[in-house]
């Protein structure tokens, strides 16, 4: 008699997730845009504020660095866990979904 231990007959688990509808897609498609342009622009004035705070001294450094903690803390948090939600809702989608959602090209 063979006895096998517990690791050895577990199987994969197959989640089973619903495929978005071609309007739904769409929908998808905006939001994502929607989202992407938002992180950039933040991402963009992060860059231009860190650039102008390498350029400066004294007050204006200061005045530049507190506009960057705000920036941090309000806007780019909330950027990116938007971005960060978007992408875990569509995470389970197959792989041909995401492509079209994302608008990647495939090669």
């Amino acid at each position: 008699m063979l006895v096998f231990e517990s690791e050895q007959l577990r199987m994969p688990v197959v989640k089973l997730v619903a495929v978005p509808t071609p309007d739904e897609i769409s929908d998808l498609q905006k939001e994502y845009r929607r989202i992407f342009r938002r992180y950039q622009e933040v991402c963009g004035r992060s860059t231009r504020l860190n650039l102008a705070i390498q350029h400066q001294t004294g007050l204006q450094k200061k005045l530049l660095e507190a506009q960057m903690d705000g920036l941090q803390t309000g806007e780019f948090s909330e950027a990116e866990q938007a971005y960060e939600a978007f992408v875990e809702k569509v995470w389970d989608f197959p792989p041909e979904i995401q492509t079209v959602i994302y608008g990647w090209k495939e090669e």
